[in-house]
């Protein structure tokens, strides 16, 4: 759990980057959490997460500890994983930041496409 006084917030390259809620004007269903980035950009947050291991051989042991599901194997160390719960998914993925067998772990972010 996180504490209050650190706010939310995930890891991009070894950095702490904190989220504040947000409404959104995306097309939204209830599948997704809105927040911003920076107070700059809005990012929906599912049940969703992406994590590289670099000991493939762990994937099972994260899979039972966090009570995971794996989606899609994107590439021979990079997995879709799935969350029971999308309150759940920015805490388990730093928790599993936190692991050596792990070289990143973040919310797979549903971000607003821009036409040029």
């Amino acid at each position: 759990m996180l504490l209050a006084s650190e706010g939310l917030f995930y890891y991009n390259k070894g950095k702490k980057v904190f989220l504040t809620p947000a409404a959104s004007s995306m097309r939204s269903s209830s599948d997704y959490n809105f927040y911003k980035i920076d107070n700059k950009i809005t990012v929906g947050i599912s049940n969703k997460l992406i994590i590289k291991l670099t000991d493939s051989t762990k994937l099972e042991e994260i899979l039972g500890k966090f009570n995971l599901q794996l989606l899609k194997q994107l590439s021979p160390s990079l997995y879709l994983l799935q969350t029971d719960n999308k309150n759940d998914t920015i805490n388990i993925a730093n928790s599993l930041y936190k692991m050596e067998a792990v070289e990143f772990a973040h919310p797979d972010f549903l971000k607003r496409s821009i036409r040029r």
